[in-house]
């Protein structure tokens, strides 16, 4: 198994990432929210175990073609998980925090966590 190639959340949602050297680079496709392409780096546990690999990633939701429609353009979200075989498909399990600006006052609205859940496809063409 290896982290980089194509991978689709639940919400149809598409990641192209690289890794070299434990180094993650890509892009995130969504359809959810604010719509676009937007940039994604992170680390990968360089030398994992047999079987599974760790790894986190960033999104910058200010899209790649810097053309930008809405607040969602100042959000970022952090993404953390590990790479496992479940029921004979390749699984990225993943919980993430978004955050977006806000006044001080605002702030317990800043934040969202949740789960996301992605499996490998074998080029990018939807479903």
């Amino acid at each position: 198994m290896q982290l980089a190639g194509v991978w689709e959340n639940e919400h149809g949602s598409i990641m192209e990432i690289t890794v070299q050297e434990g180094r993650i680079e890509g892009s995130y496709s969504s359809h959810t929210g604010d719509t676009g392409t937007y940039r994604v780096l992170g680390l990968a546990d360089p030398a994992p175990d047999e079987g599974t690999q760790t790894f986190s990633f960033a999104v910058s939701w200010r899209p790649l073609d810097g053309h930008a429609d809405g607040a969602g353009e100042h959000w970022v979200s952090g993404f953390v998980g590990q790479l496992q075989l479940i029921n004979g498909e390749e699984t990225l399990t993943t919980m993430w925090m978004l955050t977006k600006p806000t006044t001080p006052e605002e702030n317990w609205t800043s934040m969202l966590i949740d789960k996301s859940v992605f499996k490998r496809r074998d080029k990018l063409s939807r479903r």
